[in-house]
């Protein structure tokens, strides 16, 4: 409690000053005549706290004597007046219940016989005794878009949880977002897996004016996903198969810990980790799990062809009537022959210098020599082509 004068003017000339323009010490209004001055007995000197019960004393002194007046009486005032409640008032001294965080405008005043009026005002901040900071939330968030309430409470005199307005909210870390106008309770929202922490603060607290909570996110397996089928057109080809695997919001998990297991077609599919290398042509079902969730895909291996390479040129006759075999290479993408191709057509440019008979076997066909001259024999598959040059003498 404050002990001392309550003295003139000196630099406050108002007639109402807070304390803290005056340093610590109270004023009177300047008088004419006889002076007197109100000391304080009991007053705060500091802030007030909500829920507090405080006692403010004065007495009177003369001036010029130094000498305690008897007053006729002391009027007090209290402004705003909702923000206490008055417990007792007896002539020198008020006791008021703080039930408001709004700043105290108190005020004494007296008139005593040939003494003129001598009044003296404070205006005391009112503070909380601490605040606290908790989530609702129960544990983890477990998708993103989930949303955690957080709240925040203030601490009367008691160590009793108020609730207040006046907050200040921030996070640290990027697991969740806030939204940018909070009131006392906020909802924070999943927005990667991590933890942050959401803080609060309060302008008017006595102590730790600031308190935090941590927020977990931990994304759950929902759904686990693999498309229903993979078509390799290649022997040797491979493919990295890659499960995606969500939350119950739908959000990808990054990361998720999947297995990956070969069910079949061991002779025509490796896998290893999570690639697949094609063997032969067939199929092979393969499963990725997480926990109890589950999804397959059927890989299908054929050879597509990609290419035609004939075995020779060029072919040369010296007289007609004579034959030559030629054989035909299919081949897919990554230069695997492919051992058996159906639809592969042969022709000639000029049937009256060769002819082209295919064999039982499409890809082996004879060049019969029928005349003097040149021509061109030509193989196709689709838009597949290669070709030779013959020559007959």
């Amino acid at each position: 409690m404050h002990r001392g004068p309550l003295r003139g003017a000196g630099a406050c000339a108002a007639v109402l000053l807070a304390l803290a323009a005056c340093s610590d010490e109270f004023v009177t209004d300047p008088i004419e005549g006889r002076e007197a001055r109100l000391e304080a007995v009991e007053w705060p000197d500091d802030a007030i706290l909500l829920g507090e019960t405080v006692t403010l004393r004065v007495r009177a002194i003369d001036e010029a004597s130094g000498a305690e007046i008897q007053p006729e009486g002391i009027d007090w005032e209290v402004l705003p007046g909702f923000a206490t409640e008055l417990v007792h008032a007896a002539g020198d001294s008020i006791v008021l219940h703080v039930v408001s965080l709004v700043p105290l405008r108190i005020s004494a005043s007296l008139e005593h016989g040939a003494f003129d009026t001598a009044a003296v005002a404070d205006t005391l901040p009112v503070h909380l005794n601490g605040i606290a900071v908790s989530s609702l939330s129960g544990g983890p968030l477990p998708s993103l878009g989930d949303v955690a309430t957080v709240e925040a409470h203030g601490f009367d005199a008691a160590g009793a949880a108020v609730n207040v307005g006046g907050w200040s909210w921030s996070v640290r870390g990027t697991a969740v977002t806030i939204p940018a106008t909070p009131g006392d309770t906020i909802r924070a929202t999943a927005a990667a897996n991590g933890r942050a922490w959401i803080i609060a603060t309060h302008p008017l607290c006595t102590g730790s004016c600031r308190d935090s909570v941590a927020v977990d996110v931990a994304q759950l397996p929902a759904s686990i996903d693999l498309p229903a089928e993979l078509v390799l057109t290649s022997l040797g080809a491979t493919a990295t198969l890659a499960p995606q695997v969500r939350d119950a919001l739908g959000s990808l998990i990054p990361d998720a810990a999947v297995t990956l297991s070969q069910l079949t077609g061991v002779s025509f599919v490796l896998l290893s980790g999570s690639t697949i290398t094609t063997i032969a042509p067939g199929e092979a079902l393969i499963a990725a799990t997480i926990g109890p969730l589950a999804d397959t895909i059927t890989v299908r291996v054929s050879q597509t062809p990609a290419s035609l390479t004939l075995s020779v040129d060029s072919v040369h006759f010296a007289t007609t009537g004579h034959r030559q075999d030629v054989s035909v290479a299919v081949r897919d993408a990554l230069g695997n022959v492919i051992p058996e191709v159906d639809g592969l057509v042969w022709e000639t440019t000029a049937p009256s210098v060769v002819t082209v008979d295919p064999d039982s076997d499409p890809q082996i066909a004879t060049l019969r020599a029928q005349g003097p001259g040149s021509a061109v024999v030509r193989v196709r598959l689709g838009a597949l082509t290669d070709e030779l040059v013959v020559t007959v003498d």
